[in-house]
């Protein structure tokens, strides 16, 4: 399925999505970004309609005033504001693959409706860069996964932590999730055969390599269930967008 990019600027009916992270005025004016985006890839101006979103569930309908040296204006015509969710809320807690493959993790998940990415430390992770530049690289990616998918809420992204420390951080913040994660052992049940808790649900992808026997006993003491895919091996990136397709496929039917 093409994005709303691919039907070319003679199409009347698609929507042209931008970001901005101030939609509190009744004119707003885009970043250097979003304005050569606009201009210089959409060619798009003056008169034109736009959709903005601020990722944090605000969506407004504008047209552009002005698209200059100066920047681009776009005058607001009406909002919508989507709320938190505040149940059934999925969270991926992913070991964090080589290069850019964790950027495909983070696109993806955000595009099928992951509320929350936390990268997780094993023992046989391969290090990553962390750090403020590295969470405004993966804010960007979120962003774009936005624009595409139509979705106004940026998933919460933290910074890597460790096995002990991330289940202390879901405990803290989702009040008795439901957590699952990957495994072949013989007490393992199909995934599509869980049945969804009406609590939150967290799900754990181990890194390349699987987790080690005490990394899978605190999950198991934690309460995790072990679940299966499939009987195949997979990669991180693929695990973490399999589990996010049928958890949010579930979570998305049942409210």
């Amino acid at each position: 399925m093409g994005t709303n990019e691919d039907q070319g600027n003679d199409n009347p009916m698609r929507t042209i999505r931008l970001y901005c992270d101030n939609l509190q005025t009744d004119t707003v004016v885009l970043d250097e970004t979003e304005g050569h985006h606009l201009c210089k890839v959409l060619r798009l101006g003056p008169g034109n309609g736009v959709e903005l979103f601020d990722g944090d569930g605000t969506c407004a309908e504008g047209t552009i005033e002005t698209a200059d040296r100066r920047g681009i204006r776009v005058r607001i015509a009406g909002r919508r504001y989507q709320p938190q969710r505040i149940d059934h809320r999925i969270v991926l807690a992913v070991s964090m693959p080589k290069g850019q493959r964790f950027e495909q993790v983070i696109e993806q998940a955000t595009e099928l409706g992951v509320d929350r990415i936390v990268p997780v430390v094993f023992e046989r992770t391969v290090k990553q860069a962390s750090g403020p530049s590295a969470l405004e690289r993966y804010r960007k990616i979120m962003i774009s996964a936005c624009k595409q998918c139509g979705r106004n809420r940026l998933p919460q992204m933290d910074l890597p932590l460790g096995l002990e420390e991330c289940l202390e951080r879901i405990r803290h913040d989702f009040p008795h999730p439901a957590m699952l994660f990957g495994g072949f052992s013989s007490r393992v049940i199909p995934l599509c055969d869980w049945p969804m808790s009406d609590s939150d649900t967290a799900f754990f992808i181990g890194p390349e390599g699987g987790l080690n026997e005490a990394e899978t006993k605190t999950l198991r003491d934690a309460g995790a269930i072990e679940v299966r895919l499939c009987d195949t091996v997979l990669r991180i990136e693929t695990a973490a967008a399999a589990c996010s397709a049928i958890l949010c496929a579930k979570r998305d039917s049942r409210c």
